[in-house]
């Protein structure tokens, strides 16, 4: 069991590595924004089944740092214990887009 629940792990912050990039990506498109960032990583996320196993949790934000634009998806999930793993297992993912031009 324990095997398994290192395998969930990693496959766990692979899905969330690619639904930061791909959600903030989204919300830097200039006809969108963070809070369309933050559907969006939701969305895939209830999409492919890892809430079953993963509680997780997504913020967005828009950020400016020096006249450029930012959108940043931060998502943290948290695994249910699974065989000799008791604890809860946090991954967190972190990914900034620059904002197209408007």
């Amino acid at each position: 069991m324990t095997t398994i629940a290192f395998s969930l792990t990693g496959f766990c912050k692979l899905i969330a590595q690619d639904v930061a990039i791909d959600s903030s990506r989204f919300g830097a498109l200039a006809d969108q924004g963070s809070e369309s960032a933050e559907l969006r990583a939701r969305e895939t996320l209830r999409r492919t089944g890892i809430g079953a196993l993963f509680l997780a949790h997504v913020a967005t934000s828009k950020v400016e740092l020096s006249n450029t634009c930012y959108v940043r998806v931060e998502i943290g999930m948290s695994s249910v214990p699974i065989g000799l793993i008791k604890n809860f297992t946090e991954v967190k993912e972190t990914a900034n887009a620059i904002c197209e031009i408007q």
